[in-house]
């Protein structure tokens, strides 16, 4: 679901401004498990084998022949295949604003700004299994904004866009690794 607004007020020609809140649940979810959820995660068990045999090591190679001559032992043997997952449940709020302005000499100027509040980004695994959160990780960064500048004046367009992405834990590795919030910018020209 979701609910929101927008508003146009009419003592500022050319304003218009927005927000909306959603809240979105999925269910049995196709997922690939990283492999630092298969090491740590219990709800994951099923699919690792830990410390294995040379026995379960033959197995293995037996039935996933290895591409290049094995030189290492092995301390983890998983499956890495994508699998069905209990559900995700993301919320957040989307903002938006935007001006218009058109001149008699200078042409028209456009400003924009859309940003997303992410509130929410729970994971359960398997149906029973809490809900863990990834709020603040690479998949659910809380903040993401986008700002473009836009002048026409017949023949030419020229734009200048902002993206920012806020800083995430990337989960992706051990220990989590913080990645700096960042900002790019993209400059167009045109002339027709």
């Amino acid at each position: 679901y979701s609910v929101g607004f927008n508003y146009s007020p009419n003592f500022i020609d050319g304003l218009r401004v927005g927000a909306s809140y959603y809240y979105v649940e999925y269910t049995n979810l196709i997922y690939k498990a990283t492999n630092t959820d298969v090491i740590t995660n219990p709800a994951f068990e099923q699919y690792r084998i830990i410390h294995p045999t040379d026995a379960q090591i033959a197995d293995y190679l037996r039935r996933y022949p290895a591409q290049q001559p094995v030189t290492t032992g092995y301390d983890v043997i998983f499956n890495s295949n994508a699998i069905n997952i209990g559900a995700r449940r993301f919320a957040g709020v989307d903002f938006d604003a935007a001006y218009n302005l058109r001149t008699d000499s200078m042409g028209v100027f456009n400003a924009t700004v859309i940003a997303n509040r992410q509130t929410k980004y729970d994971q359960q695994v398997s149906n029973g299994q809490p809900f863990g959160s990834q709020l603040g990780t690479q998949l659910a960064p809380k903040w993401k904004v986008n700002s473009r500048l836009t002048w026409n004046l017949d023949p030419f367009t020229v734009s200048l866009a902002a993206n920012y992405t806020d800083k995430f834990r990337n989960l992706g590795t051990t220990p989590n690794q913080v990645v700096k919030s960042w900002t790019t910018y993209d400059l167009t020209a045109q002339y027709k």
